[in-house]
């Protein structure tokens, strides 16, 4: 069934009483445009009418198309959200037969109006005054908390879906892609605004019961480092080309982190807050999944990121909040160059039992008349049962683990480097085949044009013959004779005839090479020169002949002309719209369909390989801790102690 479009919304909603089954609504006034028709704000989903009855006014939302088990979700979702109730939520009532269209019931979403302005352009009103900014900051983490709290996730946090009120209050609208646990499993057809979405969210398939409250993560945080950076450098909006259907970060940020131009203004600012912003971002976007992204929880302004994060990344926190608290670096910047505290050594206990065992071990070999052997001997044992030491074999492990990302990092960089070759050559491809068909079409449409110009060229010749034709037809009755044309005597005009010369249609040039022959036979002859009297004569008798009126070709003739150039011009059309399908083709998505393949491909290897950089940095800080752990220097502490 085909849903009423927003133009046909329009239409019925201009009469309130017939068009809604809600008396509330059916007693109010549509809020209309300049023209006096109701003023539609139209989405990707529905289509919303401010309705005010005097005493409140609400917001309208016609569905454009339909939702399985819609009525079922915003059922739970009500339920749900009267036990939580939420301050940045707005209060709605979902109508299954809301609105009449064309005599068909469709469903309508009948919302609390919220006066306000989108976020993206209320960031835009206050680009000057950065306190506003940092507060709306601190509110959106709050918020973002609540709602985890609530066990709710929003499903398409971004700045259309967000309203901040005179009282500089957040609001959430649009909650067709909520997530409760009530509708965990139910089809869901909201997966965000793309320019708020990590790129491995396509799909709701992976989320479940333990991991929905995720689903907002990613987008939260993209928000909170916009709200954050711009608090600190308003320029930014100009600077990353904000407010294009985005806040400062796109979706080709997400998807290509090292072509990032957003991410590269913010990685070279002056203000290393900034700067760290840049950093946790690409964390962010390094995450294998979209419902492995950490939780915003707490934003500290003048370190630029909540702490709780420090706490499951880095190894000393303490040391890090005083550096943060006192301003002298940034949360990541300690995070990528902290220096591994402290270094772990072998136990004293280890080192005094381990050369207990080496000594009764020396002293029951046939080594122990020869103590100046005794250092060798028990670098031998130390070599042999090093792995079986605890905190060796933690250093081990690590070692192998690195080793394998190493090797898995190798090995997502080949595959990136062939995905991109793969990409590139079917870009390549598709593009010679649309430039040879856009080649094609262009020169048939060229040969239908010169079609017409030669079937025009084809009927003027053809009516030059039939104008010929009258003139001949016309000069046959004047023949040559006697003192009609001067100098031309019995005697040439003898001659003119014995080669078939009689009258004046025969003087054409196809004659002249006989007439002039014939001529030269008489005595004192001047053939060129009566040759040119002669043709001069007939052109006057010509001259003096009326033209036929009105002109018309032979109809049968010009008849025929016409079929055979519509014929040639439908042959031609025919293959030219050919053409034109097989270029549709080639720019369709189903065309372009394994280079958007590629295309995702490219983004996940991307993904795994930013993710696994960022583990082998974290495992090799990690290993920095294990310096001391060798064989050399557990031998040292065992002879020396």
């Amino acid at each position: 069934m085909a849903w009423p479009n927003p133009n046909e919304y329009v239409e019925a909603i201009q009469n309130p009483k017939q068009a809604f089954s809600d008396y509330e609504l059916q007693n109010a006034r549509v809020v209309t445009n300049r023209l006096g028709l109701p003023r539609p704000i139209s989405g990707n989903f529905a289509t919303v009418f401010e309705v005010d009855n005097s005493v409140r006014k609400w917001a309208v939302r016609c569905f454009l198309r339909e939702v399985t088990n819609q009525q079922q979700r915003y059922a739970a979702i009500t339920t749900h959200l009267k036990k939580h109730k939420l301050d940045c939520t707005v209060g709605f009532e979902y109508l299954p037969q809301g609105i009449k269209v064309k005599g068909r019931w469709y469903p309508i979403l009948k919302m609390d109006w919220t006066p306000g302005s989108r976020l993206d352009i209320y960031l835009e009103t206050n680009l000057q005054n950065p306190q506003k900014i940092q507060k709306l900051a601190e509110q959106w983490v709050s918020l973002c908390k609540l709602l985890r709290h609530a066990d709710i996730a929003h499903g398409d946090l971004q700045h259309g879906n967000i309203l901040v009120t005179s009282q500089d209050e957040i609001k959430l609208i649009d909650y067709d892609g909520v997530f409760i646990s009530e509708v965990i499993g139910l089809p869901s057809n909201e997966i965000g605004h793309r320019h708020y979405q990590h790129p491995t969210r396509t799909s709701d398939r992976d989320v479940s019961w333990s991991n929905y409250r995720n689903i907002d993560n990613f987008s939260a945080h993209v928000i909170a480092l916009s709200l954050l950076a711009l608090s600190i450098d308003g320029t930014l909006w100009q600077k990353t080309k904000a407010g294009e259907e985005n806040l400062l970060f796109r979706d080709t940020d997400y998807s290509a982190t090292g072509n990032s131009a957003t991410l590269g203004i913010l990685q070279k600012h002056s203000d290393e807050r900034i700067r760290s912003i840049a950093q946790q971002m690409q964390y962010i976007i390094s995450s294998r999944s979209y419902l492995d992204v950490p939780a915003v929880e707490r934003l500290e302004v003048d370190g630029g990121i909540a702490k709780d994060w420090l706490e499951d990344h880095l190894t000393d926190v303490k040391q890090v909040e005083n550096s943060v608290g006192t301003g002298h670096s940034s949360w990541i910047l300690d995070h990528l160059e902290i220096k591994p505290m402290p270094r772990l050594e072998f136990p004293i206990e280890f080192i005094v039992t381990e050369k207990q065992v080496i000594e009764a071990e020396f002293q029951n070999s046939l080594l122990r008349w020869f103590r100046f052997l005794f250092r060798q001997f028990a670098y031998s044992r130390i070599a042999e049962r090093f792995s079986t030491y605890p905190i060796a074999s933690d250093k081990l492990q690590l070692e192998e683990n690195l080793a394998n990302l190493e090797k898995k990092h190798s090995q997502a960089q080949t595959k990136l480097k062939t995905l991109n070759h793969q990409q590139e050559d079917a870009k390549r491809r598709l593009d010679t085949e649309i430039k040879r068909i856009e080649s094609d079409i262009k020169k048939l449409s060229d040969d239908i044009d010169s079609t017409h110009k030669q079937e025009k060229d084809e009927i003027a010749k053809l009516d030059e013959n039939q104008l010929e034709q009258h003139y001949q037809s016309r000069l046959a009755h004047y023949d040559i004779a006697p003192n009609k044309i001067p100098g031309i005597g019995p005697a040439r005009i003898s001659a003119l005839n014995s080669v078939g010369i009689y009258n004046a249609a025969h003087i054409i040039p196809a004659n002249k090479s006989k007439g002039l022959s014939a001529l030269a036979q008489v005595r004192n002859s001047y053939s060129n020169y009566e040759w040119g009297k002669l043709e001069q004569w007939r052109e006057q008798l010509k001259q003096s002949i009326p033209k036929p009126f009105p002109k018309s070709s032979d109809p049968n003739a010009a008849r025929k002309i016409l079929e055979k150039y519509a014929d040639l011009r439908r042959d031609l059309i025919r293959k030219r719209d050919e053409k034109k399908h097989q270029l549709n083709t080639a720019n369709s998505s189903s065309t372009a369909y394994p280079i958007n393949i590629l295309k995702q491909e490219i983004n996940k290897a991307q993904v795994e390989l930013s993710a696994l950089e960022w583990r082998i940095k974290e495992l090799k800080i990690e290993l920095k801790r294990y310096e001391k752990i060798t064989h050399a220097n557990l031998l040292d502490l065992i002879i020396n102690s």
